[in-house]
């Protein structure tokens, strides 16, 4: 069964950011996330900001109107 890409670099910053995790195993993280952006294997594609982000921007009540609005506008261009 093949990896999928994006949760395999989800698993890599989850590890950056775990203050449990040594610096060692930060440094693997960061170098197989290198690695994967080299390869084209992550990047543009998760940069497209997707309907559920739209969304939950509008919905979040810290988040400044400018946003908002923002994610408005990219939901309207999914739809088109």
């Amino acid at each position: 069964m093949a990896k999928d890409a994006a949760h395999v670099a989800r698993g890599y910053k989850a590890t950056l950011n775990n203050p449990n995790v040594s610096q060692e195993a930060k440094e693997r993280a960061r170098q197989a996330l290198a690695d994967m952006e080299a390869k084209g294997e992550i990047g543009a594609a998760q940069e497209k900001p997707t309907r559920a982000q739209g969304k939950g921007t509008m919905h979040q009540p810290h988040m400044s109107e400018d946003a908002k609005q923002r994610g408005n506008m990219n939901l309207e261009q999914m739809e088109d």
